[in-house]
């Protein structure tokens, strides 16, 4: 037992805890003997954090003055010798999610070029993502802080001089869309004269501290023209997704595949469809609908022999309320088969025929996952919010990506009705991704960014 200090916003003397603080309101209430309130800290950090929690636009730079004028005191001194060592700033990490396997797919390709992940929420990371932190270990060395809300000067100066002991040629940013704190620290590191890329990993949120970069990195061109005319930055380049590299692309055997559909009850014969991403993804909150549901519900009344597996989290009570409403007249939710996500994903993907991406709200590297696994995909572009659509990451003008639903369901429907249509498919999308998302090219396009 730690005798003095503190533990889990609990202080010990002597093993007695005789303080303990609370983050709330824009700063810290610190309590005697767990009950008597003593003092509240404000932190302009914490204010900051809190205001974009409720910010209605994408375009956030009056916020990111805010920081700037917050850290104007904190005295920097500017770097002159850099090193080949790129810093890879985020916040958290976890065991499923789009930027934390972006990262990991980065420090992979990077070869002999030093990366370096500094963190601003370790615990979290530490508790939430204990299988993908093995995995970046492998690759790179991992560093940080827990922040907290408190003292946020101090441990703001603490993380700068790690970075910048790091002598980094760049930081590249995938900070949490509300870390006002690691933005904080590329305002500090903008000062300094550091080269800061920002990876848009949160294209569809408001999102803290892009005034600090150089360059803002993008997934695909309506994404970088969003950021240019909703945000307020000119300085975009759009750089796709980075993935594994090509010999690392995991191979599943025939009998692995059929052997994990037999597990689910699915036969050699029988059609399989599939779908993968947060649950909120598949619903029109506004409307209290679901365009997606309605579809697979006209899919499976179509072809009776179909069957389709959701590899989801656990609705919540309103959007499972719109889903027994969608299939209250029909018996074909029988042939939905719901799994929850974990982290051996892909091996799942392998067993669909035909993956049918989610809508309104598309899953940007479930695309690349996708065509690097050589599974056949169908998209749903969403023309009225182009903010929610990645049908750009797949080849210019792919054929089985729809405007409608309607036309969705004839395109899934050819695809599970000709295997030799969907080999060819799958084919053309993986040598697309060997030229565009591979590791390696990826890292090389990377390359050219921080020397330029």
């Amino acid at each position: 037992m730690k005798l003095f200090g503190w533990v889990r916003n609990k202080y010990r003397f002597m093993g007695i805890r005789v303080l303990r603080r609370r983050y709330f309101g824009g700063g810290v209430m610190y309590y005697l003997l767990y009950v008597l309130p003593i003092i509240f800290i404000p932190s302009r950090i914490q204010q900051i954090q809190k205001r974009i929690d409720n910010w209605d636009n994408l375009d956030t730079r009056k916020l990111d003055e805010q920081i700037r004028r917050a850290t104007r005191k904190i005295r920097v001194t500017p770097i002159t010798d850099t090193t080949d060592t790129l810093v890879i700033l985020a916040s958290q990490m976890y065991d499923m999610g789009g930027h934390t396997e972006c990262i990991k797919n980065i420090v992979s390709a990077a070869g002999k070029y030093k990366t370096y992940l500094f963190l601003t929420r370790t615990a979290k990371s530490n508790r939430d993502a204990k299988h993908k932190m093995a995995e970046i270990e492998k690759y790179t060395t991992i560093s940080g802080i827990q922040y907290n809300g408190g003292l946020w000067r101090h441990k703001l100066r603490d993380a700068f001089d790690e970075i910048i002991s790091q002598r980094p040629s760049a930081v590249l940013s995938f900070i949490h869309m509300d870390d006002a704190f690691g933005a904080a620290l590329l305002c500090l590191l903008q000062r300094a004269g550091v080269r800061i890329l920002f990876y848009n990993h949160g294209s569809h949120f408001p999102t803290l501290g892009m005034s600090f970069a150089n360059l803002i990195l993008e997934g695909t061109p309506t994404t970088a023209r969003i950021t240019n005319q909703q945000r307020g930055f000119e300085n975009t380049v759009v750089v796709g997704l980075p993935y594994l590299c090509t010999d690392a692309c995991p191979v599943f055997s025939d009998d692995e595949i059929q052997q994990l559909r037999a597990k689910f009850g699915i036969t050699p014969e029988t059609p399989l469809t599939m779908s993968g991403a947060s649950t909120y993804k598949f619903f029109d909150v506004t409307h209290n609908a679901s365009p997606y549901f309605e579809m697979i519900k006209q899919l499976l009344m179509r072809n009776p022999d179909l069957r389709h597996i959701m590899i989801v989290p656990k609705m919540c009570p309103n959007e499972r309320e719109i889903f027994d409403k969608i299939f209250a007249d029909s018996n074909v939710a029988d042939r939905i088969q719901f799994i929850a996500p974990n982290p051996n994903y892909k091996v799942l993907f392998k067993c669909a025929d035909v993956f049918i991406d989610s809508f309104p709200i598309s899953s940007a590297l479930t695309q690349i996952d996708l065509i690097s696994l050589r599974v056949p995909n169908v998209i749903k572009i969403n023309r009225e919010n182009p903010i929610w659509t990645f049908h750009e990451y797949m080849p210019k003008n792919y054929p089985f990506a729809f405007d409608n639903a309607d036309d969705m369901i004839v395109g899934i429907e050819k695809l599970i009705r000709d295997k030799n249509l969907r080999k060819s498919v799958a084919d053309s999308n993986y040598a697309f991704f060997t030229d565009n998302y591979a590791g390696e090219r990826w890292f090389n396009k990377l390359l050219g960014l921080i020397n330029g």
